[in-house]
C-alpha cells in the first residue's frame, strides 16, 4: 500500500500472523484497502479466481516445497493479469524448478535465501 497499490489481499494460515496483519492494517488506517484471508494458500489458489492480481508475493515455508504448486495454481485458475509478476523466496539449499510456462526475470541471493521475480512466458 505504501508503494501505490490500490488494494492488497493477504493470505496467511498462521493465526498469530493474521492478527499481526490485522493490527498493522488498522494502525495504517488501511482496513478498506486490504482483504485478509485466514486460510491455507494452496486451498485458496485451488479455487477459480474471483479477481486477478498483477503482483503476487510468495513466501511459503521452505520445507514444504509449495512454490511450484502455487505457481501452477496461479496460472491454471486465472489469478493473474496478463503482465503479472510473482516475487518469491526459497532456501538457497533448495533446488527449485519452475513450471515450464514460467520464466525468471530476476534472481539474487542474500545469505541462505534466494529471491526472484518471475512471470509467465510470452507475457
Amino acid at each position: 500500500l505504501s508503494r501505490g497499490a490500490k488494494h492488497v489481499t493477504f493470505i496467511e494460515h498462521n493465526s498469530a500472523a493474521v492478527a499481526h496483519i490485522c493490527d498493522n492494517a488498522k494502525m495504517l488506517d488501511a482496513i478498506g484497502d486490504t482483504t485478509i484471508k485466514a486460510c491455507n494458500t494452496v486451498s485458496f489458489l485451488e479455487k477459480q479466481a474471483s479477481n486477478t492480481f498483477d503482483l503476487v508475493l510468495l513466501d511459503p515455508p521452505y520445507n514444504l516445497n509449495l512454490l511450484s504448486q502455487c505457481l501452477e495454481l496461479l496460472e491454471r485458475n486465472n489469478w493473474l493479469t496478463p503482465d503479472a509478476h510473482v516475487y518469491f523466496e526459497h532456501s538457497a539449499k533448495q533446488a527449485i524448478e519452475l513450471p515450464e510456462t514460467w520464466q525468471t526475470t530476476h534472481h539474487q541471493q542474500a545469505g541462505q535465501v534466494i529471491f526472484a521475480l518471475a512471470k509467465l512466458k510470452g507475457h
